[in-house]
């Protein structure tokens, strides 16, 4: 066989491979979609270490001091969803607590995927997976790892034994961010 007749049948099979590739991806879409997987349905529970709970979204209103006020009581191994509206445009703080305990917060939206409408985080599991890439990441990373795909960290939070503290003025600074953002927000 000569050269041209090897690089020929490589050519094929390539084509031949990328066609049964595509038809593939688009059985499994046509599949998913039947199965109702490809609507755009906010779940209304996850399962976090094999029990089911339900989504927790909360709207964040100032205090008498321009501050936004989240209980710590209220962080639960359970994502929770902080949601604060600026101009129309919702800006939204996820709270979960760590292995140890320890609450968890940060800006519900990828630092590397941002500004896809998809940049948000959704707990799977115990832990957390970006909507956009599906970057897995535990709690514990939640508002303490920085940059590449994680959730972006809120620089302006001030506690004390039993609230956090965020700035209305920061968060309403923050509204660009999430200007394209389309996360659940109930």
């Amino acid at each position: 066989m000569g050269k041209h007749a090897v690089t020929f049948k490589k050519q094929t099979y390539k084509k031949k491979r990328k066609n049964y590739l595509k038809c593939l991806g688009l059985a499994a879409a046509g599949c998913l979609w039947m199965m109702g997987c490809g609507e755009a349905a906010e779940p209304d529970v996850v399962r976090s270490s094999g029990k089911e709970q339900e989504m927790r979204y909360h709207e964040l209103t100032t205090d008498e001091n321009g501050q936004l006020v989240i209980s710590k009581s209220d962080i639960t191994a359970n994502v929770a969803y902080y949601n604060y509206v600026v101009d129309g445009v919702t800006v939204q703080v996820l709270a979960i607590a760590g292995a140890d305990g320890t609450p968890h917060l940060a800006f519900n939206t990828c630092q590397s995927c941002n500004p896809s409408p998809q940049a948000y985080y959704q707990q799977e599991g115990d832990g957390l997976t970006c909507g956009n890439c599906g970057f897995q990441f535990t709690p514990d990373q939640v508002g303490v790892v920085a940059g590449g795909c994680n959730p972006m960290p809120v620089a302006e939070l001030t506690e004390d034994e039993e609230t956090y503290y965020i700035p209305a003025q920061y968060l309403a600074d923050q509204a660009s961010v999430f200007a394209s953002w389309e996360g659940p927000v109930k």
